[in-house]
């Protein structure tokens, strides 16, 4: 017979006050980036202090470009190397990162929690 697996403690103990949310959210699609500006706001209104950066890469890149949202446009930041391959080129105050999986990577190796939104 099989062991039942313990039960998922839906009540994490953890000290909310140690370290803040990092969430990363990685739009690599036009309906991405709409869900990921969505979870944004969404994290913000729950926890104000809480660290969010939006990825846009791919082809959600012209869609950061053309159609900003002020409400999460301050921790956007479009992948350069995805606008180098669709041939686009960036507004002078685009807020660009070199490239999306490098960014990614390093964010998570840091501590930041990635979804692909």
């Amino acid at each position: 017979p099989r062991k039942k697996a313990d039960p998922i403690d839906l009540e994490p103990d953890f000290d909310e006050a140690d370290e803040p949310v990092r969430l990363l959210l990685h739009a690599p699609t036009v309906a991405a980036l709409q869900r990921a500006r969505q979870n944004a706001i969404s994290t913000l209104a729950d926890d104000p202090d809480a660290e969010i950066l939006i990825i846009a890469s791919s082809k959600a890149v012209l869609d950061a470009l053309e159609s900003p949202d002020p409400a999460t446009q301050a921790f956007t930041r479009v992948c350069a190397k995805s606008l180098k391959s669709l041939e686009i080129v960036a507004p002078e105050d685009a807020s660009t990162v070199p490239a999306a999986m490098t960014e990614i990577s390093r964010r998570v190796w840091s501590g930041w929690v990635y979804v692909r939104a």
